[in-house]
């Protein structure tokens, strides 16, 4: 049996490895229903990365490259990598394209780890354990850095812990953001008995945590280096951060092609447009399934979904500036 089969079949989430797209494919994309709103990430944000400004035409041409079905494509939920609107194409065959949280699912659940958990693990000893697990579920765990930066490329793994202090500094902001994330996610947080005062408590204990020297025990590249160690991939990213919106995919099966966009609007300059993507939807349909296959209580489950939310809700708000805002793409 194929190995991805064996994976399907343990946590049903595929029946058949992916193949490229054939053109029947491709046609039965281009008719779905694919809908985009743009949403403002709030008054806050405190980084540089976004449009000069925002207008009429710029949020209109966002909500047309986005909705565009040229760049709408199945999810590969075995292959996770960073949001970096940079991603090589390389990580993305089969006309396929990864999954996708902040800093990949390792970073993302890592940090949401420090929400939700015990706090009586070290980051080093978490993102161990993460990685491992992730790898043994069957995905292919990317990690990255960039040909400037190194191993401090990814602002996600590079800002842990300052993001996860941002985030209490504007607890009220961020938690109103990640409840409307899960809901057009498919987290019903009622259903889990789960409300806002939860979600302020998991970021509470969050920044608790970043201001640890005893839990945050190692440093951004030794992160790396231990996600690397226990299965992960590690790549170096050659661009320019330019990426103009955050796609928010609330689909679990599709997601927006930034690699394939960014490649289509080169100019030669050497910095062309791009789009940070979060495969919101398939993560939380994965993150139940995997959480049941490990008999992992769904409340806990929901609980690390929701830091998760969080933290990705922090990183953009943290580099992105004031006219960074969330494009929600929705297709059915």
């Amino acid at each position: 049996m194929d190995p991805r089969e064996t994976r399907d079949s343990e946590l049903n989430l595929f029946k058949m490895e992916a193949e490229p797209m054939t053109a029947t494919q491709e046609q039965e994309i281009r008719g779905l229903d694919i809908q985009v709103e743009l949403v403002g990430l709030g008054s806050t944000n405190a980084g540089s990365i976004g449009n000069s400004e925002t207008t009429v035409e710029t949020r209109a041409a966002i909500t047309a490259d986005v909705s565009n079905p040229e760049y709408i494509v199945p999810v590969d939920r075995w292959r996770s990598c960073c949001v970096d609107g940079g991603l090589d194409e390389q990580l993305n065959p089969n006309g396929e394209y990864p999954s996708q949280l902040a800093g990949s699912i390792v970073t993302s659940e890592s940090a949401s780890e420090l929400m939700v958990g015990s706090q009586s693990k070290p980051l080093s000893q978490i993102t161990a354990e993460k990685t491992k697990l992730a790898v043994s579920d069957g995905i292919e765990v990317v990690v990255h850095g960039d040909t400037n930066k190194g191993k401090l490329g990814c602002a996600a793994n590079a800002y842990l812990k300052e993001v996860l202090v941002y985030n209490q500094e504007h607890a009220e902001e961020v938690a109103g953001l990640v409840e409307a994330l899960a809901g057009l996610s498919g987290l019903d947080m009622t259903k889990y008995g789960l409300g806002q005062e939860d979600v302020l408590r998991i970021i509470d204990q969050g920044a608790k945590a970043a201001t640890n020297s005893q839990i945050i025990d190692v440093d951004p590249p030794q992160n790396t280096d231990i996600a690397v160690e226990n299965g992960a991939q590690y790549v170096e990213l050659d661009r320019v951060h330019s990426e103009q919106a955050v796609v928010v995919s609330t689909s679990t099966d599709y997601t927006f092609n930034g690699t394939n966009y960014s490649k289509q609007h080169d100019d030669g300059d050497g910095n062309p447009p791009q789009y940070f993507v979060v495969s919101l939807a398939s993560y939380v349909e994965s993150a139940f399934k995997r959480g049941q296959n490990h008999g992992v209580d769904a409340k806990d489950t929901a609980r690390l979904v929701l830091g998760v939310m969080a933290f990705n809700v922090g990183v953009a708000k943290y580099i992105g500036n004031q006219n960074l805002e969330a494009a929600v793409l929705s297709v059915k």
